[in-house]
């Protein structure tokens, strides 16, 4: 089962990237800006590579020191830096997760990722340890749009709007 889902990412970030790719020759910005990339603090960096790669299709784009002692990882999506990580307490740091100390209904805000199949995406996020917050729904807003828990505890909006193609 996680071999096929992970044929399935396999080809969606391969669809991703063509699409990034023809909007960047037909001078549609896609992921142009990196201005502000998030930086999370997480409680097992290997468990949280793993997860953002089987559930999303990101890509390692820097790992200090891979494996465990890794304090800093950086990860792609599309080719673009999307977001950047470090573990709990590093360097000394009292720096948690949200998982260790918010019940995950109390959270109020989340990231919004555009991907090409919300709901393949979503079943791909619970089958890599991912936590159902919002089912998958067509929006008032148009996007077919859910929201997913990862195990660190960070909410992720997963969104397709009928008007971005990843063809």
């Amino acid at each position: 089962m996680a071999e096929k889902a992970q044929l399935q990412v396999n080809d969606q970030v391969e669809s991703q990237k063509a699409q990034r790719l023809a909007a960047t020759e037909s001078g549609t910005p896609w992921l142009a800006s990196r201005l502000l990339v998030p930086h999370l603090t997480v409680v097992d960096v290997v468990e949280s590579k793993r997860f953002y790669q089987e559930a999303f299709g990101f890509e390692l784009r820097f790992e200090d020191r891979p494996g465990a002692e890794s304090q800093h990882v950086e990860m792609n999506y599309l080719g673009e830096l999307i977001l950047m990580f470090v573990p709990q307490n590093v360097r000394g740091s009292d720096t948690r997760a949200p998982i260790d100390f918010m019940p995950q209904q109390q959270l109020t805000s989340y990231f919004y990722l555009y991907v090409d199949d919300v709901d393949q995406t979503f079943r791909n996020a619970l089958d890599a340890g991912g936590t159902a917050i919002t089912e998958p729904y067509d929006s008032a807003w148009g996007d077919r749009f859910a929201i997913i828990a990862d195990p660190n505890g960070y909410h992720w909006g997963l969104a397709k709007s009928p008007k971005l193609s990843f063809d």
